[in-house]
């Protein structure tokens, strides 16, 4: 694996807020963390099989505050900012965030250094 070189606490917050999130939105199901060569730099992966996310909701990831169908479903725990906090991280490290999801079939957030 290339060495990641960034901020030891803001790498420790993107990888807390995923796997938080992850392990919050799937109570009874998986989640699986994996980190790989993505070209010269590193791909980390952090994937549930829990309640996932519309298409709707994938538009405004990121977004502070914004808490999408997750607080309708009973997840009332958390203020809608763990997101919005790991995309300005991985930007100020100059790295590229994505989420793919789909309602009942879990999410994958996907966070790439070069």
């Amino acid at each position: 694996m290339p060495q990641l070189i960034g901020q030891r606490h803001g790498l420790r917050q993107i990888i807390i807020n995923l796997v938080s999130n992850a392990v919050k939105f799937s109570p009874e199901g998986r989640v699986v963390i994996a980190a790989e060569r993505h070209h010269a730099g590193v791909q980390l992966s952090v994937s549930d099989d829990g309640i996932g996310m519309a298409d709707q909701e994938l538009m405004r990831v990121g977004e502070p505050y914004f808490r999408g169908s997750a607080s309708e479903s009973g997840f009332d725990d958390g203020e809608g900012l763990g997101l919005a906090v790991v995309r300005g991280l991985v930007e100020r490290h100059g790295g590229e965030f994505s989420i793919e999801s789909a309602p009942g079939n879990g999410t994958t957030a996907r966070v790439i250094f070069s």
